[in-house]
């Protein structure tokens, strides 16, 4: 098929797509094509960066992790790796009254689809889960996602060691697996109407929640790609999971969320 635009065009174009959430109408306005091939050309440059960007090998070796990580963290936790998080994308309602229930979530009161992310202590994104529908829990979707294998293939070629440790959130009940896995899971004591916690129980608190903003930031920066900003639709759920990877993937080319200033 010829090109009406070039290479570089197109590739803009995409990323006006991903960053400003503009409409195929829009696009079609601004680079005088079809909203048919504007559809084309997203949907091509999109598979062609997922197959691109997948490749590459964001979980950094062991000791790149520690090098770069804070004075602070190292202290606190010098041998925490992977900080956990997952986060929520409002989709269009299906009409399939099984699809809604398993897509719909009570945190958001609306059908979501779920994502799990890993973050290192600067908050570079180091693992990437597909989207799953909303209903799943935090629990379901470190085992059925992947990410419990990934970890037990680092363990298998050295790039983490027993003993080595995870920062999820509160909601994460992964403890037992990861103790199988010989990992510990450093957890933010839950302290509100607790009889009987102590001083260590509150700086424990006050420190991993402190880590785990770095996770939260680096949420922030994928959602500044304002495609996500409203729901999406049915038609975009084929090529939704190739869309979430890119942006993760390209927010690492972004300022470290220790040096840039998040926003909403």
């Amino acid at each position: 098929m010829a090109h009406k635009l070039t290479l570089e065009d197109e590739f803009l174009l995409t990323l006006l797509k991903l960053r400003m959430g503009l409409s195929h109408i829009d696009l079609a306005e601004r680079f005088c094509l079809s909203e048919g091939t504007i559809n084309n050309i997203i949907i091509s440059w999109i598979n062609y960066l997922y197959l691109v960007l997948g490749s590459l090998n964001i979980w950094p070796c062991r000791d790149i992790i520690i090098e770069h990580s804070s004075r602070e963290f190292l202290d606190q936790y010098p041998n925490n790796l992977v900080i956990i998080d997952t986060t929520e994308l409002k989709v269009q309602v299906p009409s399939a009254l099984q699809k809604h229930s398993e897509s719909y979530s009570s945190y958001k009161s609306h059908t979501t689809l779920n994502g799990l992310l890993g973050v290192d202590p600067n908050g570079g994104i180091m693992f990437v889960s597909q989207l799953f529908e909303g209903s799943i829990s935090d629990k379901q979707i470190v085992s059925r996602l992947g990410f419990l294998e990934v970890l037990k293939q680092k363990l298998l070629v050295g790039e983490i060691l027993k003993g080595d440790g995870i920062v999820p959130d509160k909601g994460f009940e992964i403890g037992k697996e990861l103790g199988n896995l010989g990992l510990q899971l450093n957890i933010q004591p839950f302290l509100k109407n607790k009889v009987g916690f102590n001083e260590y129980d509150v700086i424990k608190a006050q420190t991993i929640a402190r880590h785990r903003i770095n996770v939260e930031r680096a949420i922030c920066k994928i959602r500044r790609f304002r495609i996500f900003n409203s729901i999406i639709p049915i038609s975009m759920f084929g090529i939704i999971n190739q869309i979430w990877t890119v942006a993760c993937l390209l927010s690492n080319f972004q300022n470290s969320v220790l040096n840039a200033e998040m926003t909403e």
